[in-house]
């Protein structure tokens, strides 16, 4: 498995956190190969270079998968977008993903 880190800051709000991820899992909104960043709670952080980096909750994720959801790739990114404004990186619960396919 390739481990890189992010420690660039992009231009536009996309910016990724600084620890090491691992390379090839796909994006939960729009299936790109994204970057997962390791984590402790019950949710998976990916690093997309598309969306941006996000928090999925295991509860969200077991939805989607037991109903074959899809995100509406366009409004999850702008919902992303605007967390992002408050300087953290946004979780995606699974009350909130409801909203969001």
């Amino acid at each position: 498995m390739i481990y890189r880190n992010h420690l660039q800051k992009m231009k536009d709000p996309l910016q990724f956190s600084d620890q090491p991820t691992e390379v090839g899992m796909e994006c939960f909104i729009c299936g790109t190969e994204s970057s997962e960043v390791p984590s402790a709670g019950d949710y998976k952080q990916l690093a997309c270079p598309e969306c941006g980096e996000y928090k999925l909750s295991g509860t969200a994720i077991a939805l989607f998968k037991e109903h074959n959801w899809k995100f509406n790739i366009e409004f999850t990114r702008l919902w992303l977008e605007t967390q992002r404004k408050g300087g953290t990186i946004p979780l995606i619960s699974s009350e909130r993903a409801a909203t969001l396919i």
